[in-house]
């Protein structure tokens, strides 16, 4: 979610969210592959009633330094200097 909206409306604790609809809540690092694979498994062979949601916990930009947990570096558009400057950074 956008900071500025979050301000307006914070959706968080979401998982609190979904609880008080009867909804059964399955959080995940959403960077972990093998853990997202584990917990689509899990909620699609667990079954009681409820309908499911998968929270994948993530962090915008992620393994990009300048844009890790920028808000907006999922929405804007980069210049192709900006683009060349972050891959030449992440070079190791």
């Amino acid at each position: 979610m956008l900071d500025y909206c979050a301000k307006i409306i914070n959706l968080e604790p979401i998982e609190d969210k979904f609880n008080s609809f009867g909804w059964e809540h399955f959080p995940v690092d959403g960077h972990d592959i093998e853990q997202v694979c584990m917990v689509l498994k899990k909620a699609s062979c667990h079954y009681n009633g409820k309908p499911k949601v998968v929270i994948a916990n993530t962090i915008k930009g992620k393994g990009v330094p300048k844009l890790e947990g920028d808000s907006l570096c999922h929405i804007r558009a980069l210049k192709p200097e900006e683009i060349d400057a972050l891959i030449e950074e992440m070079q190791p």
